[in-house]
């Protein structure tokens, strides 16, 4: 998916309906006659049956649009609805109740058509966000995108070190080969970033407002924009300014 124009940060890329939203994992039931393997065949193939029904109450066209989303689970044993699913699901995190903790509740998975097709990087410029009150997703930028550049998000957490992403990605039958992948520092520098909230809060005002600015041209630099610490960096700037411009620090 390529931006037909100049998109701001924090902007609407897209908002859309599930074509399939379904609980993450079903609870295997224990049955002491089948071996490991045959129990979780036995998983697949049930699972595999919910989904069946689901997909044939779905209206014609989001059927057909369903069938067309990519499947890289050919060669594992998942059915070809199960297989679309898990390549394809998004996960829906929602509130759980004490009841649902208790019952192992792994949560909602959802399927949907356009966000489907928008690539993944590790440095991504956009994220798809679920919203439960509109059972929606919307795809929302979190830097500039220009023109013709392409809008990518992240299949797995960016935040986490190169080789547990490379791990977490590997369902999807592919290896990222993102700039943040292939920079050999880039985990350490990764780190230093995340690490530095602790030692800017112990500087004074000029001296942190300072060190919040360097951190912040690093991050943009590097485009880091979905890091939690990037608005954190940008909170502790602002105030350090405020406070520095009212007088209140040496």
């Amino acid at each position: 998916m390529f931006a037909t124009c100049d998109i701001k940060m924090g902007e609407l890329v897209l908002s859309e309906r599930p074509l399939l939203l379904t609980p993450a994992a079903i609870p295997m039931l224990g049955d002491t006659n089948l071996t490991d393997a045959r129990s979780e065949e036995v998983h697949r193939c049930e699972y595999e049956q919910v989904l069946q029904r689901c997909v044939n109450l779905m209206l014609p066209k989001n059927r057909t649009a369903f069938f067309k989303l990519h499947d890289a689970h050919t060669k594992d044993g998942s059915g070809h609805i199960s297989g679309r699913t898990r390549t394809n699901g998004i996960g829906a995190m929602t509130e759980k109740s004490q009841e649902e903790k208790r019952m192992r509740d792994y949560g909602y998975s959802t399927v949907f058509n356009e966000i489907s097709y928008i690539n993944h990087s590790c440095l991504p410029n956009a994220s798809a966000k679920f919203s439960a009150l509109s059972l929606s997703s919307g795809a929302r930028t979190i830097r500039d995108i220009k023109q013709g550049e392409e809008i990518f998000i992240s299949y797995c957490k960016p935040e986490i070190p190169t080789a547990e992403r490379q791990a977490q990605l590997k369902s999807y039958d592919f290896q990222c080969t993102c700039d943040a992948c292939s920079g050999p520092s880039s985990d350490m520098a990764l780190g230093k970033i995340q690490m530095s909230v602790a030692g800017m809060l112990r500087l004074d005002g000029e001296h942190g407002l300072m060190y919040a600015e360097l951190l912040i041209k690093e991050i943009e630099r590097k485009w880091w924009y979905y890091l939690e610490q990037y608005g954190t960096y940008l909170g502790l700037a602002a105030m350090c300014g405020k406070e520095l411009k009212n007088g209140r620090i040496p």
